[in-house]
């Protein structure tokens, strides 16, 4: 076989064979950008759907805290049970900040049991309420600071027959311990919230009440609590910008009972039930809400989402072209590309004399270039270092004007030949 032959078996890469090969390959490219342009846009509203979803049906996580006390308030005391009940003394234990104690009595317990009786229903009738007003605290036995160490209360069932008529038990008193200030059962509008409905039947089923029994001696002990609730028409919460917490404060009480010895000591004439209460506790323990998602939470998750898909964009299609006015600019000045200048005092085009002209062409070119650079000086570059930067930045613009005036003369002569 002649070379000739060998030649002409060699397959050759026409012109015409390298186009068709490069449209193939566009063609798949558009088709790509095609699905791309519309599943992404579809994906991230469906996304955005989500989002909005998701902040109409948030559901709170909770959130557990403790806080370390040196003082607690003395809670507010209702003491339930028969009209003709006596209350004989309280007795206040101290302590001093150097860790003495002293204690005080003060018969019928002067003003802190407060007038008048309350009616709230069952076992809850003829109740006395005993109440500081939140002016006595409790101290922590081990830091330096001056308050209660415990409070005792001497009361008088006068006729214990009447008392224990109809029960198969002693006679007996319903105390119930409450946070300062917070009775839902006699203050309806407290109630705000779901804990606070709880709060309240819990009271109303005395599910933690203190059975305060004829010749026996009741020793309470008690720890604080609090919730910390989102309202739902909160709308710095659903903001992100923090909530505004309504708090419901809670009591839980341990009990020890022992009965009177036959020789109680410093007990006031005629009183048949005695309790006595004190902290058991210094650290607060609380729940506090927090919503899942926020509008902040879903604008943050949106724009990354959005910055994902462009970068995706970018990386796969490259850079589209640069958009350097907006809709503000179409609104402001929709027939001039320099009238986007509105919102730019720096950015208006330059008057460039034309009174020693060149011919038509090379104006219009010399027009045209400055208005390309008169937008990309605007709008896409920031020359300002150029203009205000080193020494050699001046040269270098010199040397191009330089460049420049000697094209423009090459083409003046050229034109007048």
């Amino acid at each position: 076989m002649s070379e000739s032959d060998n030649k002409a078996a060699v397959p050759v890469d026409t012109p015409r064979n390298d186009q068709a090969n490069v449209q193939r390959e566009s063609n798949r490219i558009k088709i790509f950008r095609r699905i791309f342009y519309w599943a992404v846009p579809i994906a991230y509203v469906a996304y955005v759907v989500y989002l909005i979803y998701s902040l109409a049906t948030d559901s709170y996580s909770l959130n557990s805290e403790h806080n370390f006390l040196n003082e607690i308030d003395v809670p507010d005391i209702l003491i339930c049970g028969t009209n003709d009940l006596i209350i004989s003394r309280c007795d206040f234990v101290w302590k001093d900040s150097g860790g003495n104690s002293s204690k005080t009595q003060l018969n019928g317990c002067g003003e802190y049991i407060l007038p008048g009786t309350l009616n709230l229903g069952g076992r809850l009738s003829s109740c006395r309420t005993f109440s500081t007003n939140q002016t006595l605290k409790y101290a922590h036995p081990y830091e330096p600071v001056s308050g209660l160490t415990r409070l005792g209360i001497y009361l008088q069932i006068p006729n214990v027959t009447a008392a224990e008529q109809g029960n198969i038990g002693i006679a007996s008193l319903n105390v119930v311990l409450l946070p300062p200030g917070f009775n839902p059962l006699a203050n309806p509008d407290q109630v705000v919230d779901e804990m606070d409905k709880d709060v309240k039947s819990e009271m109303q089923l005395q599910w933690d009440f203190i059975a305060g029994m004829v010749n026996y001696v009741a020793l309470v002990k008690f720890k604080i609590s609090e919730y910390k609730a989102i309202l739902p028409d909160d709308a710095s919460a659903i903001m992100g910008f923090g909530p505004k917490y309504h708090i419901t404060p809670k009591i839980q009480n341990s009990v020890t009972y022992f009965p009177f010895n036959q020789n109680p000591y410093n007990v006031p004439a005629g009183s048949n039930v005695y309790f006595s209460v004190a902290a058991g506790s210094f650290v607060q323990e609380g729940q506090s809400e927090e919503r899942t998602i926020t509008v902040l939470d879903a604008l943050a998750a949106a724009g990354g989402a959005f910055g994902i898909i462009g970068g995706a964009y970018v990386l796969f299609f490259g850079q589209d072209r640069i958009e350097a006015f907006g809709y503000a600019h179409k609104f402001a000045d929709s027939d001039s590309i320099v009238g986007a200048s509105f919102f730019r005092t720096d950015c208006h085009a330059e008057k460039h004399d034309s009174a020693n002209s060149l011919d038509a062409q090379v104006l219009q070119l010399h027009s045209d270039v400055n208005t390309i650079k008169d937008v990309l000086r605007c709008y896409v570059l920031d020359t300002s270092y150029l203009e205000e930067g080193p020494q050699w930045f001046a040269d270098t613009r010199a040397k191009i004007s330089l460049v420049c005036q000697k094209l423009c003369s090459c083409c003046r002569r050229r034109n007048n030949q």
